[in-house]
């Protein structure tokens, strides 16, 4: 599976409904049973998927130093933020990616932005980190068909 954006998540960052800089965007963690598809809206269609953490449910963080730029030498919009740690991930998950969203407090409200793709992660019960890419977490190319 590639990483992506979910088609309303883009609507919703190009007319404003999602403030990725100003508003609560944060990330859950999903595992190999999630399949991506575009056309999810809310958090509320990709729960089932997420993984467990061993103290209060769903493993979701809030995003930190985010920050949108250009790109100009890859003609793209990049959305960034800083690295993602961790801790109680519950044993023998096996993680397989991470859903970007702005939390609204209600899975049912809340925007789905960006699947980002990564190797699977057998949890043992270690913290988990994980290293935004040099490049941005996403990015949104330039090009007119």
């Amino acid at each position: 599976m590639a990483s992506n954006i979910y088609n309303n998540g883009l609507l919703k960052i190009l007319d404003r409904t999602v403030d990725y800089v100003s508003d609560n965007v944060a990330v859950l963690l999903v595992g190999n049973s999630y399949t991506f598809d575009v056309s999810h809206e809310y958090v509320s269609n990709v729960s089932d998927e997420a993984v467990n953490d061993t103290g209060s449910g769903y493993a979701r963080l809030a995003l930190a130093s985010k920050t949108i730029t250009l790109n100009t030498s890859a003609n793209a919009v990049v959305f960034d933020c800083g690295d993602i740690s961790y801790t109680d991930i519950a044993t023998t998950n096996t993680l397989a990616g991470a859903v970007i969203y702005k939390d609204s407090g209600t899975d049912s409200t809340s925007d789905l932005v960006a699947f980002i793709d990564f190797a699977d992660i057998v949890t043992n019960g270690s913290d988990i980190d994980l290293q935004i890419n040099a490049n941005g977490l996403f990015r949104i190319n330039n090009s007119i068909s």
